[in-house]
């Protein structure tokens, strides 16, 4: 299971003599996801074949409130459940689990999990807010596919965990095919 949180960041740095309510404002803000805006750098790997679980989280704070829309490319995804987040939303999109997606609106303080499946493609894709100005401001990372689990590593420590089950998956498989020969 791996989780991604949108957040609105931008309050300036630690050593910032503007205080971070206001500062938000001056800066203009930077939305994010996991506590980062993009960074141009993998940011989760995946390995082609196999199914992952994510949960996308809207994280939303007392000065952001906005709904967030997810979109990936390359694959589209399976909704599992939706979370609808706060009472009295203006807009909130009916999913049923089941559904086949490659873009889905997020709750205000709510969220969407879906089953995605990396087939067909190794390399680097994007995925992001599909609010432009979101993304704009660093509400995007990028995932990449690798074609075994060897290679599956070395990504930011909130993707390791997927990439160690994954590797430890193909090991204990490894492990049971030398057993049975």
């Amino acid at each position: 299971l791996w989780t991604a949180r949108y957040n609105l960041t931008g309050w300036g740095t630690a050593s910032s003599k503007i205080n971070p309510f206001l500062g938000q404002f001056l800066n203009g803000g930077e939305f994010s996801i996991n506590g980062k805006s993009f960074t141009n750098r993998t940011e989760h790997c995946m390995v082609e074949n196999l199914v992952e679980e994510w949960t996308i989280i809207n994280a939303a704070n007392r000065l952001d409130r906005w709904e967030h829309s997810f979109h990936i490319h390359q694959n589209s995804f399976q909704v599992v459940s939706q979370d609808l987040g706060e009472v009295g939303q203006v807009v909130v999109e009916a999913m049923e689990p089941g559904e086949w997606r490659d873009t889905v609106q997020i709750p205000v303080r709510g969220s969407v999990t879906f089953r995605i499946q990396a087939k067909d493609y190794v390399g680097k894709f994007p995925f992001h807010c599909h609010v432009t100005a979101h993304q704009g401001i660093g509400m995007m990372q990028l995932v990449e596919v690798f074609g075994s689990t060897k290679e599956c590593i070395g990504t930011e420590k909130d993707t390791a965990p997927t990439a160690a089950k994954a590797k430890a998956a193909a090991e204990t498989a490894e492990e049971k095919e030398k057993a049975a020969e």
